[in-house]
């Protein structure tokens, strides 16, 4: 298995925090990984994170399978990026207009108008926590309470998770 997963959005949402936090998960879960951070113009962050199973890695310049995009910029400028047939975690309360395109899965995950711009993300990765395998919530929240020990960050991490079992459970059908 190899992947590469976009994390983006706004400095303020602490989209390198997030990406780190799973990047070191992923780590202690037993992948490879690597990871390739920018930020552009103030209004932008973003982190590639490139994951294994085996010692080869993914190449960077290989378009992201995943993209979780915290904020309309991210969308604007990184829509595109992401391969045909690959996924798009979105934060709902951020989209200020529909996904342009229609050869990808797109997940909105609904956030709470006043919650802090890093529960945003981590809904967002709480998501992709719950769909995929390669790690478990439980693993998550450890390197979560080993870094910052602040619980506000686990139950956004929870209600992401949370919104994919309740996503699944109405469509009474698996997620891909």
């Amino acid at each position: 298995m190899k992947a590469n997963i976009l994390f983006a959005g706004a400095p303020d949402q602490e989209i390198l925090y997030v990406s780190q936090i799973f990047l070191d998960a992923i780590i202690e879960a037993g992948y490879h990984a690597s990871c390739l951070a920018s930020q552009h113009q103030h209004d932008l962050v973003q982190c590639l994170v490139g994951i294994s199973d085996e010692g080869i890695m993914p190449s960077p310049h290989h378009p992201p399978q995943v993209a979780l995009l915290a904020n309309q910029t991210a969308v604007d400028r990184l829509e595109y990026v992401v391969e045909a047939d690959g996924l798009l975690i979105l934060n709902a309360h951020a989209m200020q207009r529909p996904i342009r395109r229609h050869d990808l899965d797109v997940i909105l995950i609904p956030t709470e108008d006043t919650a802090s711009p890093i529960v945003e993300s981590m809904n967002l990765l709480g998501a992709l926590i719950a769909l995929t395998d390669w790690i478990t919530l439980q693993e998550m929240e450890r390197m979560i309470k080993l870094s910052c020990k602040d619980e506000r960050l686990c139950r956004a991490l929870h209600q992401g998770v949370q919104y994919i079992h309740t996503f699944a459970n109405a469509a009474q059908e698996p997620i891909p």
